[in-house]
């Protein structure tokens, strides 16, 4: 991660930074659930975390890509959060499949018809941009 002076750097950063920390939170409160012995998660109740990281990480080149437009930031700064911010995506969309594995697969078998009801990664880019949409259609 850069040490960058620029305060659209830093705060991008501190934006990858949070968004970590706050999947953390999120799955310590899964293992809670698991500890205390809920039955209420499912390897399907991973995919609203999956759709998450995936928007996050959209939504993070998209101000990236404004604030190179903007001559906020240079394009090698934008290029360094830009790669830092896909390592980011892949570390955590890792700890949501570990999760999986860790959480739910202990828990039950999972029938097969459940693995196909799973979103991949293009149905998640759909289901975003669909949601994105209908959101749009709302406010006009």
């Amino acid at each position: 991660m850069s040490n960058s002076g620029n305060p659209s750097v830093k705060q991008e950063y501190d934006k990858i930074r949070y968004q970590i920390a706050e999947l953390f939170k999120e799955l310590d409160g899964i293992q809670n659930q698991v500890e205390q012995g809920s039955s209420d998660i499912n390897l399907l109740s991973f995919d609203v975390f999956k759709a998450k990281i995936k928007e996050q990480d959209q939504q993070m080149n998209a101000r990236i890509d404004c604030l190179i437009r903007e001559h906020k930031i240079t394009p090698e700064a934008g290029t360094s959060l830009i790669n830092d911010s896909t390592y980011m995506y892949e570390i955590k969309k890792h700890l949501v499949m570990m999760a999986e594995t860790l959480f739910v697969q202990q828990e039950e078998k999972i029938s097969q018809a459940q693995r196909e009801l799973i979103l991949d990664d293009n149905e998640l880019v759909n289901v975003i941009e669909t949601r994105d949409k209908d959101l749009k259609g709302v406010e006009k």
